[in-house]
This record gives C-alpha cells, sequence and structure tokens, in this order.
C-alpha cells in the first residue's frame, strides 16, 4: 500500500517536472497524496467507495478554498463550519473523521492563498485528476481479502470445540479450547475500533464459543453422547461456513434434532437449563454465521435500507441527528475543534507570512476527541516536526542540488509516511514535515525559509489544541461504566417504548442511538489512555457487540403487532429487569446471579404462542442478555 500511494505521489510530479510545469504536477502530487490517506486492504467495493468519496471533498475544499480565501470574514466561517462538520462525524467512525480532517487540511492551505475563480476551478480539477490516479493504483495492484485472519482463528476455536464435544476432558490438564480463545482474542484485537456490523458478527461469534465452551463441558455428564455428537457437527458447519464463506444451511437440520432432545431433558433438572442454553447458543452462532458470508450480509443490508431511515438504528443521517446535542461526546468535540480552529485562523491571518496556514492546520490535526491521544499527539507533533525540519535541512545541506533527485526523495518520504507512519505518529510527523519542504522547493520556494516558518507554526497551532484540553479535560476510565450503563438504561426505554407502542417512539429511539454512539466514541478513548489493560479493553469491546445484538432484535420489532399473551409479558418484564441489573451492576450494587432472570425458559415458555420473526428475535435477546450478564460482571470485577 505505502509503495502504490509513493509512486501515485511521484509520477504527477516527475511528469510535470518533465514537461516544465512543476507546479501543475504539484497541485496533482497534492491531490493524491491527500486520497492517499483514504487507500487501505478492504475490499474494492468498499475502498472504491471511500477513495472517491475523498476525491469529491478533497477537490471540492480545493475550490471552495480559493473562492474564499481572500473574504477574512467569510474565510473563517466556512472553516469554522467545515471543522464543526468534520469533528461531529467522529461518530460514524475512523472513515468518517479521516474524510473530514483530509478534506479539511486542503480546505486550510487553498484558503490561505485566494484564487480567481477560473484558478480556483482549475486546481481543484488538478486535485481529482491526481486524485482519481491515486484510486487507479489502488484498484489495480494488491488484492487483499479483509477480516480472512479473523475468520480463520474462529474457524479453527469452533473446530476445536467441536473436538471437545466428543473427546473425553482430564480434569488435570489446563482447559481445552483455552490456547484457541486466546489466540482469536489476540486476532481480533487488530479489529481496533471498527463497530460496522461485519466487525461486530465476529466480536459475536467469540462470545458464543466462550459460552459455548461451559455448555459443553457442564454437559459432559449426559449418560449418552447423541447430544453432543450432533452439537459437535453444527460447531463444524459454523467453522467451515467461516473458511467458505457459505451459509451452514445444511446444520438446520442438526439443530432441529438437538432441539427435540432437549425436549426430553425436561424430567432432568441437573441437565435441562444447560440444555436449553447450548441450543440457543448453537442457533445464535448459526444465526450470525449465516449474516457473516456475502449472501447474508447482503440480505442483511437491504432489511436496514429497506426501512425508513428514522428506524434504521445505525444509519449516519440518525446518528448525526440524535448526537446533535451536547451531551453528545462528538458534538463536545466538533464545538471544540471549530472553536480552535476559528482561533488558530485569526492568529494565522495576523501573521505577516506567506505559509501561516500551518498553524490552524496543525491544530485540527492534533484536536482529537480524547485527552490522551490529544496530548500525546501534540507532543508527538512538534517533537516530529522538529526532527523532520532537522532531515530537511541535513538533505538540502549536505546532498548535491537537483530536482531529480528532489522528486525522488519525495517519493521516499510519501512511502515512509505511508508505511511506517500508518503505525507512529511521531515516524508519520517526521516523514510529513520532510515532504513539505521538499514539495515547497520544487515549487521555488527557498527550503530554509520553510524550515523555520513551519516550526514556528507548528509550536503555536499545538499549544492553542494542547490548551483546549488543559480547560476541558476527560478521563474515560472513571466514566465508561456510567456511559455503558446509561446505554443499557436507553435500551430498556426503548424495549419499553416497542413492546407497548408508545407513541413517542422515534424520540426514545433517537435517545437510544445517542447513548450507542457515546459508548462507541468512550470505548475508542479507554483503549487510548496509559494503565489500560489489553484484556479490559477487549472485553468492553465485546460487551458492545452483545448490546448491538440485543438492540438489533427490539428494532426487528417495531412493525410487528407483539401479542403473545401472559407468556410473552412475562418475557419482557424479565427483559426488562434484566437491562436494570445490569445497570445496577455497572454502578457498583451488588446482585447476585440467583437474582437474574431465568430468561431461556421465559423463551421456552412463549415459543409455542408467538409468530416465527418474535421468536427468532426473542431468542437473539435471550442469548445475548445471558452474554451480557456473563461480560458485565466480569468486567466490572476485573476493573
Amino acid at each position: 500500500m505505502a509503495l502504490r500511494n509513493a509512486v501515485g505521489v511521484m509520477l504527477p510530479l516527475a511528469a510535470g517536472v518533465a514537461l516544465g510545469m512543476p507546479r501543475p504536477g504539484l497541485a496533482m502530487a497534492s491531490g493524491a497524496l491527500q486520497v492517499a490517506y483514504s487507500d487501505g486492504h478492504d475490499p474494492y467495493s468498499r475502498r472504491l467507495k471511500r477513495m472517491l468519496a475523498s476525491c469529491l471533498l478533497c477537490a471540492s475544499a480545493v475550490v471552495i478554498g480559493g473562492l474564499v480565501g481572500q473574504h477574512g470574514a467569510l474565510a473563517i466561517l466556512v472553516l469554522a463550519a467545515w471543522a464543526f462538520a468534520a469533528g461531529l462525524v467522529v461518530v460514524l467512525g475512523a472513515t468518517a473523521e479521516s474524510l473530514g480532517i483530509v478534506s479539511l487540511v486542503a480546505l486550510i492551505i487553498y484558503a490561505a492563498q485566494p484564487l480567481t475563480p477560473r484558478q480556483a476551478m482549475l486546481s481543484g480539477l488538478l486535485a481529482l485528476g491526481g486524485g482519481l490516479l491515486q484510486v487507479g493504483m489502488s484498484m489495480a495492484l494488491w488484492p487483499f481479502r479483509r477480516y480472512e485472519p479473523e475468520r480463520r482463528a474462529l474457524a479453527d476455536l469452533y473446530v476445536e470445540l467441536a473436538r471437545m464435544a466428543i473427546s473425553p476432558v482430564d480434569p488435570a490438564k489446563t482447559p481445552p479450547v483455552s490456547t484457541q480463545i486466546t489466540q482469536a482474542q489476540q486476532t481480533l484485537s487488530g479489529l481496533g475500533d471498527d463497530h460496522s456490523a461485519e466487525g461486530e458478527r465476529y466480536w459475536s461469534l467469540l462470545n458464543q464459543a466462550e459460552r459455548i465452551r461451559l455448555s459443553v463441558l457442564a454437559l459432559k455428564r449426559l449418560p449418552e453422547d447423541r447430544f453432543l455428537e450432533l452439537a459437535a457437527e453444527v460447531l463444524r458447519a459454523i467453522a467451515q461456513s467461516l473458511v467458505s464463506r457459505e451459509a451452514p444451511d445444511a446444520a438446520r437440520q442438526r439443530l432441529e434434532e438437538l432441539e427435540t432432545l432437549a425436549e426430553g431433558y425436561r424430567a432432568q433438572e441437573a441437565v435441562r437449563f444447560q440444555a436449553d442454553a447450548l441450543v440457543g447458543q448453537l442457533r445464535s452462532g448459526l444465526r450470525t454465521a449465516t449474516e457473516a458470508t456475502p449472501s447474508g450480509s447482503d440480505l442483511m443490508a437491504r432489511r436496514v435500507t429497506a426501512q425508513p431511515w428514522r428506524r434504521r438504528f445505525g444509519g449516519s443521517l440518525a446518528r448525526l441527528q440524535a448526537n446533535l446535542s451536547l451531551r453528545s461526546s462528538g458534538c463536545r468535540h466538533a464545538i471544540r475543534m471549530a472553536v480552535c480552529l476559528a482561533i488558530g485562523e485569526l492568529a494565522a491571518r495576523n501573521t505577516q507570512s506567506q505559509r501561516s496556514y500551518w498553524l490552524a492546520m496543525t491544530v485540527i490535526l492534533v484536536l482529537k476527541p480524547d485527552f490522551t491521544v490529544t496530548f500525546s499527539r501534540g507532543l508527538l507533533r512538534i517533537g516530529g516536526t522538529a526532527l523532520g525540519l532537522l532531515v530537511a535541512t541535513a538533505l538540502f545541506h549536505w546532498i548535491p542540488a537537483g530536482i531529480g533527485l528532489e522528486v525522488f526523495l519525495v517519493g521516499v518520504f510519501a512511502f515512509l509516511l505511508r508505511w511506517l507512519g500508518v503505525g507512529n505518529y511521531g515516524v508519520f510527523t517526521i516523514a510529513v514535515s520532510s515532504l513539505v519542504v521538499l514539495l515547497l522547493a520544487i515549487g521555488g520556494q527557498s527550503p530554509f525559509g520553510v524550515i523555520l516558518i513551519r516550526g514556528e507554526m507548528t509550536l503555536l497551532g499545538g499549544m492553542i489544541a494542547l490548551a483546549a484540553y488543559i480547560f476541558w479535560p476527560t478521563w474515560e476510565r472513571t466514566q465508561a461504566p456510567e456511559v455503558l450503563a446509561r446505554m443499557l438504561d436507553s435500551y430498556r426505554a426503548y424495549f419499553h417504548a416497542v413492546v407497548e407502542s408508545n407513541a413517542d417512539l422515534n424520540r426514545i429511539r433517537l435517545a437510544a442511538r445517542l447513548a450507542r454512539s457515546n459508548l462507541e466514541a468512550s470505548v475508542d478513548r479507554f483503549k487510548a489512555e496509559p494503565g489500560t489493560r489489553e484484556k479490559d479493553a477487549l472485553l468492553l469491546t465485546a460487551i458492545l457487540a452483545s448490546a448491538h445484538r440485543f438492540v438489533a432484535g427490539v428494532m426487528s420489532l417495531e412493525t410487528l403487532t407483539l401479542d403473545g399473551g401472559e407468556e410473552f409479558r412475562r418475557f419482557a418484564g424479565d427483559v426488562e429487569k434484566s437491562l436494570q441489573l445490569l445497570s445496577e451492576v455497572l454502578r457498583g450494587a451488588d446482585v447476585e446471579q440467583q437474582q437474574f432472570p431465568g430468561l431461556r425458559e421465559d423463551y421456552r415458555k412463549m415459543m409455542r404462542v408467538v409468530g416465527p420473526v418474535v421468536r427468532e428475535e426473542a431468542d437473539r435477546m435471550t442469548n445475548s442478555l445471558n452474554t451480557l450478564w456473563e461480560q458485565v460482571t466480569g468486567w466490572t470485577r476485573a476493573t
């Protein structure tokens, strides 16, 4: 990826120099560099959409920046509005955040050099051309199947679970499947802040695997092995589905046989509960594995898009609307970014330097939604810029002058920032500082004058961003339990509103979306704070995935008529009680396991009197809430 991005930056620059038109080459190279930040290893269709969006946003920013640059007040107003939007879209995930920041950088740069309408349009077209070149490079080279390591690790885990189900267990040895669970946890930790539906399906499969292991061990005392043999076949089908990417349809007959056998254990109190639990866990695993296949994923996506946008719990427009509130961490970050950028732009416009836009650019590159990342990025930005400028000074002092060599060095530093810079912000800053000096030198600027002013502007911009967090700090580890508890409270209100057909359902659903967005942001900040243990962060991510499975089931009930008599009302009441107890645990209450409702037994009594859709979604909710009880109590003990 780094190699193709570097080539995409070098080609227009080399062509411009060869044709005696270095400035158009620079404009195209800068467009290619901006779009390079949107490259990745994910599937081609998703990558293409993201990179094309980056092309259009950056080209638009170039045109708008060039047009408003000569109008001081208007330029500051446009920059602040764009910064607010770039700050707010962090609630949509890392991709939206990256697009917002990259386009804002382009806007800042071109707002600092007023252009005529013709020049602005030409510059935008050149930047668009460079971006499209980068898109072509990404689409043509090195195909890669995303999530392949995660799928294989989970497949190995389910194969081992199947083996454990039909093999004797030695109690004197290490608990079976421990190695595979650890490997799967480590592999899935590479998903980072991926809150996509696909990523959460893999977390859900890992959660179910851990619970299936406990249920299988508890059922090892069964007098006959047919039940566990059938369970092993279902587990192998799930593993095969993860490898082949085809739905495990053949295993559904085995699941029906398991349900029949489980009914035969009604008189055996010792195994009845575990048999019901294992059937529910296997059913959930089959459903999730089916949804993780290309056909299943497409079907789920069509179901979501078929609903009105207000009913789409994870829809982008609905999530943005939910976060237009001061209670939202995303909205507070957007306001902070807009205010700091306006201050930085005012300070830059009172500076006589032609390159003072670096001040405002540093502010928005350093400023992040949480204290830890902002502080570390601020220090790394300032230190890395100083080292990068020293490197550039040494290059221009010791290496013989020559534009061909400068173009080659541009490619070298572009490669470094897209290779090592992806994993370390300090390396990124060193590479990008050296790269900028070289690009401006090719454009005819004195490199030594550029070095000094860039250092000054970076220092001042970093100080403005850090000052924002001195006055408004946030430590997430003290807030995450309450943020999670509030989300579960909002889910309880949402479930109650769906069951009771509340006329105020839209407002309640909106509050649930906001609570979920706040928790996602909290999870990301929790992971980044110093002193956070990896296992605690992974467990919190797993809790989020389980909670999403629950609310997805609730959302599916919105359009149905819920009339299951006394059995359904008992189930609904116990669902609300379960969510309430989970919130109390997170707030420090001492809740015993015996107090947690028997949802699986409620479900068994209800399943004969409700329709198939309600039955399926109630099963999903039961499984996810039982999983949440184990995860939340484990997390509160650990933290």
